[in-house]
């Protein structure tokens, strides 16, 4: 992927097709994802943190597989599951902070994306330099994924705070072979439980409850993606 700022000048005749072949991502395991979407990924997929090794920052992140190098969810080019990552939705563009000033944003597109073209979709900019009415749309999407992203990062760091993420291994059998799941982390239920009254009302308050059951129920999507795995 190669994301640079758009801009009129550069990006005025490119168009961008709906995605139809999900190829680019079938060696995706992880994708991440936003506080919005445990009550809709959290019924088909595990929802788990991993930890940034350089920054040691968590990330909330949807399981599609099993291993890194293998989506359970596309086959031939197609997604076959029922819900897809909304950070999908969002290509070919993204928000990019400014090399400047990294309170300012712009909008990146992927110039070598498969979707993006100069003959066929939706085009980007009008004859005048003007945003098109489809892409106020798109532009309208980032923002709101961008704001999403940004509570789910103080969502994390709530749990953090509250020492409730636990690193954890799971062990699988999948197709008669044994497979170890490392580091990866989630709620610790026994600390969940002994919470004071205090904190437990502040996570309640601040409507975070549903979510961090919502996580905890999503493992018993792994089995199905064992299952998946072995079909």
């Amino acid at each position: 992927m190669a994301f640079v700022p758009l801009n009129f000048d550069a990006h005025k005749s490119l168009k961008v097709n709906e995605i139809d072949d999900y190829s680019f991502v079938d060696t995706s395991h992880l994708f991440p994802l936003t506080l919005f979407e445990v009550g809709t990924l959290g019924l088909a997929f595990p929802l788990i943190f991993v930890k940034h090794a350089e920054t040691g920052q968590f990330q909330f992140v949807a399981m599609t597989g099993l291993e890194p190098g293998k989506n359970l969810f596309v086959k031939d080019g197609k997604w076959i599951g029922e819900y897809v990552p909304k950070i999908l939705e969002c290509r070919p563009f993204r928000l990019m902070a400014d090399q400047n000033d990294s309170e300012l944003m712009h909008i990146g597109i992927d110039t070598d994306s498969e979707i993006v073209s100069q003959k066929k979709g939706e085009a980007i900019f009008s004859k005048d330099g003007s945003h098109t009415e489809w892409f106020a749309g798109k532009k309208e999407l980032l923002s709101g994924y961008y704001e999403q992203t940004l509570q789910t990062q103080m969502f994390c760091k709530e749990l953090v705070n509250l020492d409730l993420l636990k690193e954890n291994s799971l062990s699988l059998n999948s197709a008669g072979t044994q497979r170890v799941l490392n580091s990866i982390y989630l709620i610790d239920r026994d600390k969940l439980a002994g919470l004071s009254n205090e904190d437990f009302l502040a996570l309640r308050d601040r409507g975070l409850l549903p979510l961090i059951f919502g996580q905890i129920a999503s493992l018993g999507n792994i089995k199905k993606l064992v299952e998946r795995d072995y079909q």
